[in-house]
């Protein structure tokens, strides 16, 4: 599934630029901890006397990738098949 999403990326004013930036670092950075990929759509600046920035993302859930599940599996110690033993049916 992928869905799409806004941030704000930036501002025409230099010294507000350095503010919009870093935030949009954060998320962005947040978001791939968490195991998501996300590719940049496109840059925009609305009409008017808006000053800001924004930048479409697509964020992949499907290619969501659990850290752990990348880990070779461990070893239990003390785990034998031959200790397995059937268990009782629960309803008869």
């Amino acid at each position: 599934m992928k869905s799409k999403f806004v941030i704000e990326t930036g501002n025409t004013s230099w010294w507000k630029n350095v503010k919009y930036r870093r935030k949009a670092a954060e998320t962005i950075r947040n978001y791939r901890k968490s195991g998501y990929k996300l590719k940049k759509k496109k840059t925009y600046r609305l009409g008017g006397p808006n000053t800001l920035i924004y930048s479409d993302y697509e964020l992949r859930s499907s290619c969501l990738v659990r850290r752990d599940a990348m880990k070779k599996p461990v070893k239990i110690a003390g785990i034998n098949k031959s200790d397995m033993k059937p268990q009782k049916s629960l309803n008869g």
